[in-house]
């Protein structure tokens, strides 16, 4: 079966910070609200303030699981949807930290007690944290026409510099 490659995408120019899709997932993964878990984390860059959801783009060469060592093997890809998924028996967890070296958007959260590190799974087509937006700067994408690594080039604080030039300056380098 070929692959639904789906993904979140942003507007990072709508993002207020609220944190709302961090309490969101975080409640659909957890079962109550722990930001520290969510498979979004809403960065503060600086200059700003600037708030930048960090989320998985869905890259479809997957540098994560390519990065995993090969005597844990403990990322795969999902046939159907094509997210990774994490066996936590096999992972070296905190110990290894090769998926989020080579996440090129730095997106690879770990969590706080487990220590194993926690993927979007898009929440099986209905995402909670595009859900829960109020100003709608996160939406899912069905196969999108863009390799999410396109997207994920960009750093928390580069995007947030070019915002910040954006909104404050008025111009774009």
């Amino acid at each position: 079966m070929v692959p639904v490659f789906s993904s979140l995408e942003v507007q990072y120019e709508l993002c207020t910070g609220c944190r709302s899709c961090e309490a969101a997932c975080s409640l659909a993964k957890e079962g109550n609200v722990y930001p520290a878990a969510s498979r979004v984390q809403v960065k503060r860059v600086y200059p700003g303030p600037l708030d930048i959801p960090v989320i998985c783009r869905q890259c479809r060469s997957k540098p994560c699981v390519e990065a995993c060592p090969p005597r844990a093997k403990a990322l795969s890809i999902e046939q159907q949807t094509g997210v990774v998924i994490v066996d936590a028996s096999k992972c070296l967890g905190l110990k290894c930290r090769r998926c989020l070296r080579n996440c090129p958007h730095g997106a690879v959260v770990f969590h706080p007690v487990e220590g194993v590190p926690l993927f979007c799974d898009l929440c099986g087509g209905e995402p909670s944290c595009v859900k829960a937006c109020p100003t709608f700067s996160l939406s899912s994408m069905p196969a999108s026409v863009f390799d999410g690594a396109h997207y994920a080039r960009f750093s928390a604080e580069e995007i947030g510099s070019k915002l910040w030039q954006r909104f404050y300056t008025g111009s774009v380098k």
